[in-house]
This record gives C-alpha cells, sequence and structure tokens, in this order.
C-alpha cells in the first residue's frame, strides 16, 4: 500500500471517529486512539518500510530461511522486529500440523 493510500484511510478514520487528522483533539486520554496513532506512526516508519523489502536481504539469506511462504515469512518477521515493531506473526502457510482442531482426542 502506498503511503498517500494509507493517508487517505487515516484522514477516513479520523472523520468516522470524529478527531482531527493531526491527532490533537480534546486532549482526553483514549487508549483505543493511541493505540491507533502506534499502528500508523509504525506503518509510516522508513525502518518498518524498508523491512518489508525482503529483497533487499542477501539471497544467501534467503535461502537459508527458506524460498517458501514460512521462510520469508520467518525472514520479515526477524526484519520487523530488528525495525523496532514490538508484536509480529508469522504464518505457516499450508503446515498447519501444530493445532489440534481436526480430530483432538485421537491426537
Amino acid at each position: 500500500m502506498t503511503s498517500p493510500r494509507l493517508l487517505s484511510r487515516r484522514r477516513l478514520l479520523d472523520e468516522i471517529n470524529g478527531t482531527p487528522a493531526s491527532g490533537g483533539g480534546t486532549g482526553r486520554v483514549n487508549s483505543f486512539g493511541e493505540q491507533q496513532e502506534l499502528a500508523f506512526s509504525l506503518l509510516m516508519s522508513d525502518r518498518v518500510a524498508k523491512a518489508f523489502n525482503i529483497q533487499k536481504e542477501d539471497a544467501i539469506v534467503r535461502d537459508r530461511y527458506g524460498r517458501n511462504k514460512f521462510g520469508q515469512s520467518l525472514l520479515l518477521s526477524r526484519r520487523l522486529i530488528e525495525a523496532g515493531v514490538p508484536i509480529v506473526q508469522a504464518a505457516m502457510g499450508i503446515v498447519q500440523t501444530w493445532d489440534t482442531h481436526v480430530d483432538n482426542w485421537g491426537r
């Protein structure tokens, strides 16, 4: 998603919430609004944007992680953590054997 599109969505969210796009407002503490502000600041961060560009990672490192959805997700997770993102989630791809939503008692 481009920065202008993200900012456009931000302005729309601010209109829906009834708050100015500058992040100002009444001065009251709004923990959900503060969390939204933190999320947008992360999304707009140059460090985070660079972390998403895994093509800049050395080919040997990308190969070591595995050129599949799971491996590249782990690589991206590492890069996001290094960029300062406090919580990340890696996608396992089609491998879903860790969960027991099927055949719970048989396992």
